[in-house]
């Protein structure tokens, strides 16, 4: 290839044959990226075929579209195996990649080619300012840089009907999506080495700090245990597993309706139609809706206890049970060392989504089956800090 390519090019080879072969029903492929503002002024290829015939297809194109095309026979790919003259065959011009893509593929249809080399001679296209093409529902508007490398300072977009707006993202949301998309800031300078297209993104929930909750009021919680929380239903052991505390899905959220008597019920949510209760005979967890007795400690804690007869038996976990939440019997009047801590949660099916173009399509609040990913019930929000890891959304408890 002539000249010196650009240091960030990206190049990918494939053959489905011999490395530098191309037998019948086999392709060769050169794509070529990372050239955006290269001006492409000849492509070359240099093949033979086999002794009697070698016939194929030779395509190039540039940023997608076609540049070139030929489907030849082994007259056109000149000489045999003991020519070592190869036939040289290309195009030439003028053609600025502005996406930076170039793509040379050579398929065979008839016995082999053999491919000794690709030469490419470009330059670099000459400089001019680079337009920013704002999308924003179903408006468009396009900024364009005031002279070469001057820069494009982003602008604000307005929330539209009760989305509220996020920034610009370099790639459409073609759905809703749970994900957070990467955005730009209004008041961000960009300086495009192209032509190029933002999305406004919007999101259907405002952004909202969640505190610990310390007065009974009734609604949704996460009930967390120093560094677990309670997860799922009771299972027929009389036991609730818990899960690392920096994960909140569906089936970790509960539903807890405090009563005038300093009593409560503790209810799944998630579909799962169960009560954290308890067992007066077995001492243990059940899946009843038995009330609890629930005492708010000095240190804004919550302690919860079942009585009965004079005993009195609270929810607690130990490691050495691998994460299961159970009954521990403890004396009435002396604070226990492990008590619970609840996050006051919003609604679990009002999930927050994000949003591009078009968003009048948006679907704003999941239904009440609640929200799967990776086959698992996820409700995503934030309690003082809000973490984006593999596709999903954690919730961070702190204090």
């Amino acid at each position: 290839m002539a000249g010196l390519w650009p240091y960030d090019i990206v190049v990918d080879y494939a053959n489905t044959g011999t490395k530098g072969n191309v037998g019948a029903g086999d392709k060769a492929t050169l794509s070529l990226s990372g050239l955006e503002n290269i001006q492409i002024e000849s492509v070359t290829l240099y093949l033979q075929s086999n002794k009697s015939s070698g016939a194929g297809v030779i395509s190039i194109k540039a940023d997608g579209t076609s540049l070139y095309s030929k489907s030849g026979t082994y007259q056109d790919w000149f000489g045999a195996y003991n020519n070592t003259t190869y036939q040289s065959i290309g195009w030439s011009g003028k053609k600025i990649l502005n996406q930076g893509t170039l793509v040379i593929e050579v398929t065979g249809t008839e016995s082999s080619l053999h491919i000794e080399k690709y030469e490419i001679v470009y330059s670099n296209a000459p400089e001019r300012p680079y337009t920013v093409t704002l999308v924003m529902d179903n408006i468009q508007k396009t900024i364009t840089e005031t002279e070469v490398g001057s820069g494009i300072v982003l602008p604000i977009c307005p929330d539209v009907e009760g989305w509220f707006w996020e920034g610009w993202s370099t790639e459409p949301i073609a759905e809703q999506t749970y994900n957070q998309p990467y955005t730009l800031s209004a008041g961000d300078t960009i300086y495009p080495k192209k032509d190029m297209t933002l999305w406004a993104v919007w999101t259907d929930v405002m952004p909202v700090t969640w505190e610990k909750q310390c007065t009974p009021q009734s609604g949704y919680y996460s009930m967390e245990l120093h560094d677990k929380i309670l997860f799922g239903a009771v299972d027929k052991n009389g036991l609730v597993p818990m899960i690392d505390a920096g994960m909140v899905y569906l089936n970790s959220i509960y539903y807890i309706e405090f009563k005038t008597d300093s009593t409560c019920t503790i209810e799944v949510v998630g579909g799962l139609d169960q009560y954290i209760g308890y067992d007066r005979e077995t001492k243990s967890l059940r899946d009843s809706p038995s009330e609890w007795k629930c005492i708010v400690l000095p240190d804004s804690t919550w302690l919860f206890s079942a009585a009965h007869e004079g005993e009195f038996y609270w929810m607690f976990y130990q490691k050495n049970m691998e994460y299961y939440a159970w009954l521990h019997e403890y004396i009435f009047g002396v604070n226990p060392n492990q008590a619970w801590a609840l996050y006051a949660l919003p609604d679990p099916y009002e999930t927050i989504h994000w949003w591009s173009y078009p968003l009048t399509h948006a679907v704003v609040t999941v239904n009440g089956e609640g929200l799967k990913v990776n086959g698992e019930w996820i409700i995503p929000f934030g309690i003082y800090d809000l973490i984006f890891r593999d596709g999903q959304k954690y919730l961070r408890l702190k204090e």
